[in-house]
């Protein structure tokens, strides 16, 4: 029973890792937001909204230029952020898995960076992570240049445009938000999906479980796929479509896109006693279908 409990310790740590990465996000937009607020002030305190065209065509590129610097600097340090993230849970995921079932003989040590540069990378629905930002950052472009050009034919005063631009700017952290919660959950399953593998080649017996979060917002899809157990090589049938090795790597975005289920690794003759239900802590077990009939509403697509 321990090593369930160990799992379940080890995703409590990523949601952590996650949280700070999370946190780091949105620092990074709340800064970028307070430099162009305070550039605003400054080029409507040089050029009067009152005033030559040419004065105006200038404003607006002067802007346009200094937001576009921004968001530029945004997305650096945001894919660093979260390359550098993923790169630790995967790590950290992988080498507790196999100290866990294989002992010090089969532990991660040092692990090649192409081996992670490659988890990490890995895509979903044919985008990888830097395709994603990409093509957020190209959009969130576009966006800001039209809300400028809009606030300025209009006659926007400076707060009226620095809300057009924190608009943008939210959506934008919405978007960065869902592909951190996406990435992360992928990764640690992924890292714990190639350690089961390894586990696996050296003559351990064990199985892939799907667990599901025992809340009203898991997908229908995956309440139906809660507690199903498939053979550490075999792969995981979605109602939803997907097909893949656990969650977060159906190669479907139905299935993968913010989802929060996990897959625990089992023994045989070792099923868990206890499980944690969001909100409720550590409970004995119970599976998705029963949790829901005790609650009153429907397993089913």
């Amino acid at each position: 029973m321990r090593f369930q409990e160990n799992q379940q310790k080890m995703e409590k740590r990523m949601d952590r890792i996650l949280a700070k990465t999370e946190k780091t996000l949105l620092k990074e937009y709340r800064n970028a937001l307070k430099k162009i607020r305070a550039e605003l002030a400054q080029l409507y305190g040089t050029f009067p909204l009152t005033g030559a065209k040419s004065l105006e065509a200038r404003r607006l590129r002067n802007l346009e230029i200094f937001i576009l610097n921004e968001i530029n600097r945004i997305y650096r340090n945001n894919q660093s952020t979260l390359y550098d993230s993923l790169s630790e849970m995967y790590n950290m995921t992988g080498w507790a898995i196999e100290m866990e079932i294989g002992g010090a003989q089969m532990a991660w040590g040092v692990i090649n960076p192409d081996v992670i540069r490659r988890a990490v990378m890995a895509p979903i629905d044919k985008l990888t992570l830097n395709d994603r930002l990409e093509r957020n950052r190209r959009k969130i472009i576009a966006e800001i240049k039209h809300q400028l050009t809009q606030g300025l034919i209009m006659g926007n005063s400076y707060e009226k445009i620095a809300q057009r631009i924190k608009n943008v700017l939210e959506q934008d952290v919405r978007k960065a938000r869902v592909i951190a919660r996406t990435e992360g959950h992928r990764i640690r399953n992924t890292g714990k999906f190639d350690s089961a593998k390894r586990a696996a080649e050296l003559g351990l017996e064990m199985v892939k479980v799907w667990d599901a979060t025992l809340d009203h917002r898991t997908r229908p899809a995956h309440r139906k796929l809660d507690g199903k157990k498939v053979g550490v090589n075999e792969n995981f049938i979605s109602p939803a479509g997907g097909i893949g090795p656990g969650p977060g790597m159906m190669n479907h975005p139905k299935d993968d896109i913010q989802c929060r289920c996990i897959f625990r690794l089992e023994f045989p003759g070792f099923e868990p006693q206890k499980r944690r239900i969001r909100g409720e802590g550590v409970q004995p077990y119970t599976t998705y279908e029963r949790w829901a009939k005790a609650r009153g509403f429907k397993v089913g697509m």
